[in-house]
């Protein structure tokens, strides 16, 4: 993600975009790399992307089904593919080892309140791969910007697309935190 948005931020004359305004939309473990970028573009004691330059600012995130805590989503992975959950701490462990990096660090509960931009988190209860208690733990926490929340029934995972008003409220959502108001003259072509 970080790297997306490095290309962005070198890019942007030539792909005519404004690199200090970016909206990200994700769905599941994509959601989650939004939300960690966010995070730490949002956060002065991280390193920046190039210091030299204006840091992209990402001014929304639309997340769509996201886990809460990686290490907790592993037993709900295990358990949809109808793998025995007592195998969690053997696969968590694995993880971390293949990886190099504590799962633990990859869980959006660690990150949101650093995060400075408008979020809005939608979900099913009806998700049977990541289940409704990572909504519920994510609308909990103490978020810088606190986030537009959005409970479905009756989708299964990725699958809230099919909610009529879902394309509508992205929309709006995005045209609300990206919208230049103060923009006083249209780019040249």
């Amino acid at each position: 993600m970080i790297a997306a948005l490095r290309f962005l931020q070198n890019e942007a004359d030539h792909l005519r975009i404004d690199a200090t305004r970016i909206g990200l939309r994700g769905e599941s473990m994509g959601t989650v790399a939004c939300l960690i970028a966010a995070a730490r573009l949002g956060d002065p004691d991280q390193e920046s992307l190039q210091p030299t330059t204006t840091v992209p600012n990402i001014l929304s995130l639309w997340c769509d089904s996201p886990f809460a805590d990686a290490s907790g989503a592993v037993g709900d992975f295990l358990a949809h593919a109808g793998i025995s959950t007592r195998l969690e701490p053997v696969v968590r462990f694995w993880l971390n080892r293949v990886t190099g990096r504590d799962l633990r660090l990859s869980s959006p509960i660690r990150h949101a309140h650093r995060i400075r931009c408008g979020v809005f988190i939608v979900h099913s209860e009806d998700d049977r791969l990541i289940g409704i208690n990572h909504f519920e733990e994510l609308a909990s926490l103490d978020w810088k910007v606190p986030p537009e929340l959005w409970r479905l029934a009756g989708h299964g995972h990725n699958r809230l697309w099919k909610e009529p008003d879902y394309h509508q409220r992205q929309i709006d959502f995005f045209k609300r935190h990206l919208d230049d108001s103060t923009q006083t003259e249209t780019p040249s072509a």
